[in-house]
């Protein structure tokens, strides 16, 4: 019974580093974004100029966030060719294609590294994993 409250305690700390990893994650990735998004007193005057016209004018700031989100024709024409690349015919044919040939190819990778292991002795692969 000691044994298995303790590791249930062992399995209740490690949640607990999990946690606390998953939250420097997020903080990195967030001080990384307002570097690349101009630094942080770029970030500041932007966020202190924005509070400043949302307390002079409310009806400003509502058309300045409207301004900012509208594209021109060319970025729109410019999403729909990049879409259509992406989601066109040729490119699932390209993936399909390649998929299934990497997939055949494992086979004689895996035999020759199989082999190499037998004759050098370090592993590299069992020997039935080809037929498998």
């Amino acid at each position: 019974q000691v044994s298995g409250m303790t590791a249930e305690a062992g399995r209740a700390l490690q949640a607990f580093k999990i946690m606390a990893r998953g939250s420097r994650d997020r903080d990195r990735q967030i001080r990384e974004m307002i570097k690349g998004n101009g630094g942080d007193l770029f970030n500041r005057d932007m966020a202190h100029k924005l509070a400043q016209i949302a307390h002079e004018n409310p009806a400003q700031l509502n058309r300045a966030a409207r301004e900012m989100s509208q594209v021109s024709g060319w970025e729109q024409m410019y999403e729909i060719w990049v879409n259509g690349l992406l989601s066109g015919p040729q490119t699932h044919a390209v993936n399909v294609l390649s998929n299934s040939l990497v997939a055949l190819w494992q086979v004689p990778e895996r035999f020759l590294a199989s082999r190499i292991g037998q004759a050098f002795g370090d592993g590299g692969g069992q020997a039935g994993e080809v037929t498998a």
